[in-house]
């Protein structure tokens, strides 16, 4: 079973990691940082993610991004089952530098789901590779 700690994702030796958790009604984090960019997507729930500079929500196809860095903290109203990318900040210069909530496209869903059956360790220059490139492509484009 893959770790559902987000430290353990921030030196994996590849441009993305995907992490899958759950988190219950009423679940809240502490303010924290990440060295490493993030998308959250709530594949069921609503989600809730505050920083210093605005307050972003998002329902079910829609996500959460969050530059590494950026000291945040997630608030769940109801349970949410959360998809997780932990994406390197120089994986793609055309990343998005400020928070933001991102349509998240069929293609992108059905990426994101695929991603954390990915071992952690997975071939960049196969075909699994290419699935986590493609979602740094969609990200772009949402």
């Amino acid at each position: 079973m893959r770790s559902r700690r987000a430290a353990d994702y921030q030196d994996i030796p590849r441009p993305l990691a995907a992490m899958a958790d759950e988190y219950p009604a009423g679940h809240a984090t502490v303010l924290h940082s990440h060295r490493r960019s993030q998308l959250f997507y709530g594949s069921s729930g609503v989600a809730r993610v505050a920083t210093k500079d605005g307050t972003w929500v998002a329902p079910p196809l829609r996500a959460i991004w969050v530059p590494g860095g950026i000291e945040h903290q997630v608030v769940c109203r109801g349970p949410v089952s959360f998809r997780t990318l932990y994406i390197e900040p120089d994986a793609s210069p055309q990343l998005p530098k400020t928070c933001r909530v991102m349509e998240v496209s069929e293609l992108l869903r059905s990426l994101i789901i695929e991603s954390v059956e990915l071992p952690l360790d997975y071939d960049v220059a196969g075909r699994d590779g290419c699935l986590m490139q493609l979602i740094l492509h969609e990200i772009e484009s949402a």
